[in-house]
């Protein structure tokens, strides 16, 4: 099974890297289940969304993990509706510490903040 957990970043001037440590952290977790896990970094300006998702995670995933937060709503959700509209085969699960506040009928996929899935 091949995971991708999506990583956002913005300031690589102020931050030299686009990897959070939380995502490191998930990501090595994950791994030690045997897991093919890659992690996709993938900026907040991206103003091609599509394209990044079809070269980088197109059929290449049976589940992609996205972190949401209050700032990451819009993203999220559109990079939720490409991987959907891309393929119906990949599982799309968006977790993180604010997931509890986001409209679960606005999200075409699973939901998951340790205490519940749809």
């Amino acid at each position: 099974m091949k995971i991708a957990l999506i990583n956002y970043y913005l300031r690589t001037k102020d931050y030299p890297t686009k990897y959070s440590l939380a995502v490191l952290r998930l990501a090595e977790y994950v791994s030690s289940f045997g897991y093919d896990v890659d992690i996709i970094p993938i900026s907040l300006n991206c103003n091609n969304l599509e394209k990044v998702i079809d070269e980088k995670i197109k059929n290449k995933y049976d589940i992609v993990g996205i972190s949401h937060y209050v700032w990451s709503k819009d993203i999220t959700k559109k990079i939720a509706e490409i991987i959907r509209e891309q393929s119906s085969k990949i599982k799309v699960i968006i977790g993180g510490p604010e997931v509890r506040n986001i409209n679960l009928n606005d999200y075409n996929c699973y939901i998951s903040n340790g205490f519940f899935e749809r």
